[in-house]
């Protein structure tokens, strides 16, 4: 996991940048994406809350994607999470 001392916008690309070149990522599963938008919003919310203010559509090409994941700490009393989708390997 990795820690940051404060969080705010101005600060995400800081992150990203961290991210990128982390060997922290852990695998999750594998998933197949259709071919059609997928729906992202904050995990906080319930699927069935969720409005177009507080969510985007991101279109991939269909497959399967392998779900990666980055936690993050803010001092002692947040934290977040973030998932990247790499395509699977073909076996």
């Amino acid at each position: 996991m990795a820690t940051l001392k404060t969080f705010s916008d101005d600060v995400i690309p800081e992150v990203l940048e961290e991210a990128a070149r982390s060997d922290a990522w852990s695998d999750g599963p594998e998933i197949q994406v259709p071919d059609q938008p997928l729906v992202l919003f904050d995990m906080g919310c319930t699927g069935t809350t969720v409005t177009p203010d507080d969510s985007f559509q991101v279109r991939i090409p269909s497959g399967r994607y392998l779900v990666r994941s980055l936690d993050f700490e803010i001092e002692d009393h947040a934290a977040f999470r973030l998932d990247r989708l790499v395509p699977a390997e073909r076996s």
